[in-house]
């Protein structure tokens, strides 16, 4: 009977309501489920002084831990909201840091959250190029989101926390940070979280063992690898060596990427023929994660329309190399990723062998479809709302121009 217990939500609430006492003095508390929040505060304290504990993502992080390792994740979690609420100014601004976030981070959490808006990003995130630096607090023992209401109280605009929390990273910053694992690849020493918030702070003063500008691979946020090389060989192993030391740690990105003036942004694809085809895997495997990713958490938010489809993207190898794919069922209501092709399905035929039209690129199938789409664009990688049933005409189009 082991194998059928599902961890809720709902069973998320109750674990954090039990740990509370060790907490509050007598807890009162309320939860509201569609902000996903609960309210708490001392018996006997007056309302404006209770502390909100925002689920945020931590059922992502515990529902598949066992019930021992759930409940020490649920005290922390819980024990740093505390602590926020009380938190000295002084010991406050002593605590800022940096932590790289890429956008798809954020939409994630915005997802989780529920916060489903217009401009996904909030004013406690600072854009790097490709990357975000998101405001955080770390008391050595716990790590937590700096929100604007904690600024305001400790009377910081953005730019000056950001400048304090800068500062505080820009400690030594020089090559002997960098160790040498390989002919041309370097492995940061620190392991520290930051490392790449520490060299988008840090801009122009970054020291690297070397003078020309670095190829860096961070495939977890304790992970971060260097190379002066383009080289295909020298590449691949970059790669090989982050993921290696990355094993089971919190994944930040699967791409390449380099410094420019305004920050990091991931090579682009093309720029050096000889590692076109790495770049592009990379790429490939960033866009997979992310709309695995993206892809689980509508589902669950769906649990109660049956009848939508959360359309998978997958990666091909074709006679012309690879390719990103998605599925289109007619007149299926659909949550389409955006991929290189489209497979179009026709549902009601049960004939498995007409019953898939073929394929077609992107930019044919948008053509066709552009006036039923519509853009969710609050969520990244990009995805498209297909809901409603289309007309004969587009049917015939897309039979059409599908290739088997």
């Amino acid at each position: 009977m082991l194998g059928l217990f599902k961890y809720t939500e709902k069973k998320l609430v109750k674990d954090i309501i039990n740990v509370l006492p060790q907490f509050y003095d007598s807890p009162i508390v309320s939860y509201n489920k569609n902000q996903r929040e609960i309210t708490v505060r001392n018996k006997g304290d007056d309302e404006s002084g209770a502390g909100i504990i925002f689920l945020g993502n931590i059922f992502e992080k515990v529902k598949n831990l066992s019930k021992t390792e759930r409940v020490r994740i649920i005290e922390d979690f819980v024990s740093t909201t505390k602590l926020f609420e009380t938190l000295d100014p002084e010991v406050f601004m002593a605590s800022l840091a940096l932590r790289a976030r890429t956008p798809y981070d954020i939409s994630i959490r915005n997802m989780l959250t529920h916060r489903h808006t217009k401009e996904p990003f909030s004013s406690t995130y600072y854009e790097a190029g490709g990357m975000f630096l998101e405001l955080v607090f770390d008391t050595e023992e716990n790590v937590s989101n700096v929100t604007d209401t904690k600024l305001k109280e400790a009377e910081l605009s953005v730019d000056e926390a950001y400048k304090i929390a800068a500062a505080r990273l820009h400690r030594a910053t020089d090559a002997a940070q960098w160790q040498q694992v390989d002919d041309r690849i370097w492995v940061s020493s620190y392991r520290d979280d930051y490392d790449i918030a520490r060299i988008i702070a840090a801009k122009d003063e970054n020291k690297f063992p070397f003078d020309d500008i670095p190829v860096l691979f961070f495939p977890s946020h304790s992970v971060c690898l260097i190379t002066n090389t383009q080289d295909a060989e020298t590449v691949n192993k970059l790669i090989n060596y982050g993921n290696q030391l990355s094993q089971d740690e919190r994944p930040l990105s699967q791409e390449l990427w380099t410094i420019k003036s305004d920050g990091i942004y991931p090579l682009d694809l093309g720029a050096n023929p000889q590692i076109e085809e790495i770049v592009q895997l990379q790429r490939y495997q960033e866009e997979s994660i992310q709309y695995d990713g993206q892809q689980g958490i509508l589902n669950r938010n769906l649990e109660d329309k049956d009848d939508y489809f959360v359309a998978g993207y997958k990666v091909y190898k074709g006679d012309e190399g690879l390719y990103s794919q998605c599925v289109y069922s007619i007149n299926l209501p659909t949550l389409l990723p955006k991929a290189e092709k489209v497979a179009i399905v026709d549902p009601e035929d049960l004939n498995e062998d007409t019953s898939i039209w073929g394929l077609m690129n992107w930019e044919q199938f948008e053509t066709i479809l552009g006036d039923s789409m519509v853009k969710m664009t609050d969520l990244i990688p990009d995805r498209y709302e297909l809901l409603e049933p289309i007309s004969e005409k587009q049917k015939e189009e897309l039979r059409k121009q599908a290739v088997r």
